[in-house]
């Protein structure tokens, strides 16, 4: 195969130009079974597990938080979650985990201390079981 271009060029460069050509053939070979063993994980790990737990963390403690902030501002817990969504202290999307469940929210006050608990059921939409998220009272 000629390449009357790479002719002209200096041989210092043609090397160097070769060379590249085999690093960056090796770079993308590797490249390519970086991306198979990430698809191979993904494909044994149960869909999206990892990054709806996360999600799920997260909404719980926006939703422990908004009572927190309210019980500070107004001195009693909210009455139910419209008031923390139309004093905007919680967005509506913080109100059910990614799985589709509404996150429960506790505000007690057992002989006058306060007690703020948000959580999410959790990957199996059951209360009370070991993959159940919250966040309980300080």
């Amino acid at each position: 195969m000629e390449h009357s271009w790479l002719q002209r060029l200096p041989r210092a460069m043609r090397g160097a130009l070769v060379l590249f050509g085999f690093a960056g053939g090796l770079a993308a070979t590797w490249s390519a079974a970086l991306v198979g063993l990430t698809m191979a994980e993904s494909i044994a790990r149960p869909r999206g597990c990892t990054s709806r737990l996360r999600i799920a963390y997260l909404r719980v403690k926006a939703s422990r938080d908004a009572i927190d902030r309210y019980l500070l501002d107004h001195g009693r817990c909210p009455s139910s979650h419209r008031p923390l969504i139309a004093e905007r202290y919680l967005d509506e999307i913080n109100l059910r985990d990614p799985w589709g469940v509404d996150i429960a929210l506790t505000c007690a006050a057992p002989g006058g201390d306060t007690r703020v608990t948000a959580g999410s059921a959790g990957p199996d939409r059951v209360f009370g079981t070991p993959d159940d998220i919250s966040i309980p009272a300080d």
